[in-house]
């Protein structure tokens, strides 16, 4: 699952459904983190737009840094570069990595975990499983 921090504008955007894709520069340590296709040594800007091969299927978003930060988990859509839509952005962002996601699965909040209803079960469960082993779900949190 990829794992990003967001701040609380872009979470809160994101929480409304006002947002409906994060970007990521295309730089060589974002390529690594989510796409599935090795890179070449070659400049990554080079690459044309469009759909690529990528290694999650979750993403969950954490506002800020703080331990108990609110935190939602989306299935992903197809990952592809493109073009940031600029009230979705900060700073000039040229070609990026597209991070669409097109189904809220989880909200977090705090210690309370609330399982939305969603027909994704193999993948929620993959995403409970990897809770738990890393202790941060009892079985006794999710409603």
């Amino acid at each position: 699952m990829l794992q990003l921090v967001l701040k609380k504008k872009w979470f809160d955007m994101i929480d409304s459904g006002e947002k409906l894709e994060e970007y990521r520069e295309l730089k060589r340590y974002w390529w690594k983190r989510i796409m599935e296709m090795p890179y070449a040594d070659q400049d990554l800007n080079i690459l044309p737009e469009g759909g690529y091969a990528f290694k999650h299927k979750l993403v969950r978003f954490k506002c800020g840094y703080q331990k108990h930060a609110p935190e939602m988990v989306f299935k992903l859509g197809h990952v592809r570069i493109g073009r940031a839509k600029p009230e979705w952005a900060e700073g000039s962002m040229d070609k990026v990595i597209v991070l669409p996601f097109i189904k809220r699965l989880m909200v977090l909040h705090g210690q309370s975990h609330k399982l939305l209803p969603d027909d994704e079960y193999e993948t929620l469960s993959e995403y409970l499983e990897w809770m738990r082993d890393n202790k941060k779900l009892e079985k006794s949190t999710v409603q």
